[in-house]
């Protein structure tokens, strides 16, 4: 984005960020995530590192920066799932604004700088970018309330927290679901409802990497279910938030063709035995929601159909997927 390279920020590095990074058993990726860090144009961060319990070389790691490094610290604590983690580093967070990063995943050295700028910029409540690879990586720029908004980044990502800053003080009142698998689409809803303005900026510039273990990895198993619910309250809270029947309406069928998409993922990318042990919640989820999607034209249909024979035979979708594209 032109504008970011030519302007000059009003406060500096005034205003401080903390970057809340959850880490578990990363030790070949989070040296990598670390540095990325640490050569951010942007001087005015501290790094949390969250340790969820990791039984490889990953809290090595951590300290050997920690050590380093007077704005890094690393914290410890059991393995209770990301959002646990993500909660502990909001109450340790010192800054201004806060900025989720997988400790998996790297960004770009200017990232922090640009999410700033547009933040200062807008005077806004969120500045967030995309992940590299994505086809919207247009550097556009776009403006606009919650409602606007939170429909807009459910068509362009997963509605992930990763790569959005956000005010710390939004928090206050918010926390990550603990115990809960899809941590983000719970959350979502609730913070970008409460934003009077939030800047899109399509670049990519986080870097995302898939795992089939990590901190969701483990929670996996048997939770499956946890997605339906995940959507049902999403859609609840939009309802009690909004009074906007359309805006609840388009965002229902975004909302739940995003939910369709991304369990779709899990089933062929998941490990065999993982894919094995959750093969029951895969076909009651698409059974539970069949009617809807169905019947919703946001939801091509070759998805539709795509999506009805993985609630019937989610075995033989998941074989054709890794015959045709092979293993994530």
């Amino acid at each position: 984005m032109e504008c970011i390279k030519k302007k000059k920020m009003r406060s500096g590095f005034v205003c401080k960020v903390s970057v809340i990074v959850t880490v578990y058993n990363t030790e070949k990726y989070v040296e990598e995530c670390i540095i990325s860090l640490i050569n951010q144009t942007y001087k005015n961060i501290e790094v949390i590192l969250i340790d969820g319990g990791s039984t490889d070389k990953t809290p090595e790691i951590c300290h050997k920066y920690e050590k380093k490094y007077e704005n890094i610290r690393v914290v410890h604590k059991e393995n209770e799932g990301v959002s646990a983690a993500r909660n502990r580093g909001i109450e340790e967070a010192t800054g201004d604004y806060i900025l989720f990063v997988d400790g998996d995943d790297w960004i770009e050295n200017n990232t922090i700088e640009a999410l700033v700028w547009l933040e200062e910029e807008n005077e806004s409540d969120i500045a967030f970018i995309i992940k590299a690879g994505n086809e919207h990586s247009t550097g556009e720029v776009l403006i606009g309330d919650g409602k606007k908004m939170i429909l807009h980044i459910l068509e362009i990502s997963a509605g992930e927290v990763w790569g959005k800053l956000f005010k710390k003080q939004i928090f206050e009142d918010v926390k990550f679901p603990e115990g809960k698998l899809h941590e983000d689409l719970y959350v979502m809803p609730t913070i970008f409802l409460k934003c009077k303005k939030i800047v899109a900026y399509h670049k990519g510039l986080y870097h995302y990497r898939i795992r089939d273990d990590g901190l969701m990895g483990t929670e996996i198993k048997g939770n499956l279910k946890d997605l339906y619910e995940c959507w049902l309250d999403g859609i609840r809270k939009c309802r009690l938030l909004s009074s906007d029947k359309k805006f609840v309406k388009d965002l229902q069928k975004r909302y739940l063709y995003d939910v369709l998409w991304y369990f779709y993922n899990i089933v062929c990318l998941m490990s065999d035995e993982k894919f094995k042990e959750s093969v029951v919640n895969i076909s009651l989820f698409y059974k539970k929601t069949r009617y809807i999607y169905l019947i919703n034209s946001a939801v091509k249909i070759s998805d539709r159909i795509r999506f009805l024979l993985i609630s019937i035979c989610p075995m033989t979708v998941r074989n054709f997927n890794i015959l045709r594209y092979g293993r994530g």
